[in-house]
């Protein structure tokens, strides 16, 4: 009996190059996808930080007999050592996955002054991050506390600060302690839980955006590509305690409805072609030439 052997014919080099082609091919149409889909679940946690960032702020600000959210010494203090860990037990809600910032939970605030008001207080809590690369220490986030003045809105709100008093006066501190913030008067006022009318538009938390740092190019209050998740925009929490992603087109527009002051002039054109501000009275007045979108 003949037996008939039948010899399997191999792959050619073309036919192996084809397959190795294909599969880059797909390979480059199917990474960019899973990329956006990755960034979007991180965008997703980083929203829900900011909105348990405001939650502890709004829990401070029911409880705490000044009614204040966050007592920041000034407009430029992002510290979450105010609500942690009382208010915000796990450091790790300040970090936004998108980024590279790191909190180290065993070095312990540096200044005696401020150890002595927040025992548990960490270092890298006290302020933000350069930007999104930084993981030399520092949060993802920053704390806007206080209104901006003095100034005129665009619906007609007045935040006159130095009416409200001095920051010490504003923070209920004793006239005997930190003599710089108590004798410093500016326009800005704290927000407290009776001054706030529109929760809804007001915001507190939002991807740290510093801005005008050693980063060449960083623009201040404004997404680029140095910040948490790019030029593509901010997660802005509000106080009440929705979280929006705002894209560049609306983000002067959110500070304004928040009593926030917006970032440079050079940016209106493009993305606020309807606002223009002047000085009047000593407080700087913003108005709009066309209905804000």
């Amino acid at each position: 009996m003949t037996t008939v052997r039948h010899h399997r014919q191999a792959f050619t080099l073309i036919e192996i190059l084809v397959v190795v082609a294909i599969i880059a091919l797909l390979i480059a149409i199917l990474l960019p996808s899973l990329s956006r889909a990755q960034e979007q679940t991180r965008r997703g946690v980083c929203a829900s930080n900011a909105r348990q960032i405001n939650m502890a702020c709004a829990i401070r600000a029911e409880t705490d007999k000044t009614g204040i959210y966050i007592a920041a010494t000034s407009t430029g203090d992002d510290s979450l050592n105010h609500v942690y860990p009382k208010y915000l037990p796990s450091a790790k809600t300040a970090i936004c996955p998108s980024s590279k910032n790191i909190v180290r939970e065993n070095v312990p605030l540096q200044s005696t002054t401020e150890r002595a008001l927040y025992p548990k207080g960490l270092q890298d809590l006290r302020a933000a991050a350069d930007d999104a690369a930084d993981a030399d220490g520092g949060h993802s986030y920053e704390i806007w506390g206080w209104y901006d003045g003095p100034s005129v809105y665009p619906d007609g709100t007045k935040i006159d600060g130095k009416s409200a008093g001095t920051y010490g006066q504003q923070l209920g501190w004793p006239d005997s302690s930190t003599p710089g913030y108590n004798n410093a008067t500016d326009g800005d006022v704290i927000k407290k839980h009776r001054f706030v009318k529109k929760p809804q538009n007001t915001l507190l938390a939002l991807d740290n955006d510093q801005g005008g740092g050693s980063t060449t190019g960083d623009i201040w209050n404004f997404p680029d590509a140095y910040n948490n998740h790019g030029p593509d925009g901010l997660n802005v929490a509000f106080l009440d305690l929705h979280v929006q992603f705002v894209k560049p087109m609306d983000v002067i527009r959110v500070y304004m409805r928040s009593y926030a002051d917006p970032p440079s002039q050079g940016l209106w054109a493009k993305y606020a072609p309807w606002l223009r501000q002047k000085s009047e009275n000593g407080f700087t007045v913003y108005y709009t030439v066309q209905p804000s979108p």
